[in-house]
């Protein structure tokens, strides 16, 4: 009768919520510590980061990219490069102080285009709302 292991190398407890599955390349799965897999990759990261800061910040923002909009950064640069470097509302160039914003409908997820901070964050305040837009733009003629 096999064994089973209660503790990995490292001494960390082998309990359902601390437990990985993964596909040997034999076809089945094993067992492994979830916690020593994530001291791994957060080690690597580090590395990474320390290694090649610059190679570390792009993986970093393609993988936020892909996570919250479904993009990659080539999809993102390609479409800042398209805006002429510019804010789609209110023409500002982004730079280091004015980065781009992914503006996207919350309803369709569709991506619209890059705003910047303040044009983004306008937009959400008014829950993108046209006729409140309307109103804000016939009060500023009025006074």
């Amino acid at each position: 009768m096999a064994h089973k292991q209660t503790h990995c190398k490292n001494g960390h407890e082998l309990v359902e919520g601390n437990l990985v599955y993964p596909l040997k390349e034999n076809g089945k799965r094993g067992r492994r510590c979830r916690t020593c897999i994530n001291e791994y990759m957060k080690n690597r990261m580090q590395k990474f980061k320390r290694d090649d800061p610059e190679g570390s910040h792009k993986f970093y923002k393609n993988v936020k990219l892909k996570e919250h909009y479904g993009v990659t950064l080539e999809y993102f640069e390609n479409l800042r490069k398209n805006q002429n470097n510019k804010c789609a509302i209110c023409y500002e160039e982004f730079s280091e102080d004015k980065k781009p914003c992914m503006d996207h409908c919350h309803t369709s997820k569709k991506i619209r285009g890059l705003l910047c901070h303040s044009c983004n964050r306008a937009l959400g305040l008014l829950h993108e709302n046209v006729k409140t837009l309307e109103n804000m733009i016939n009060y500023i003629i009025l006074y």
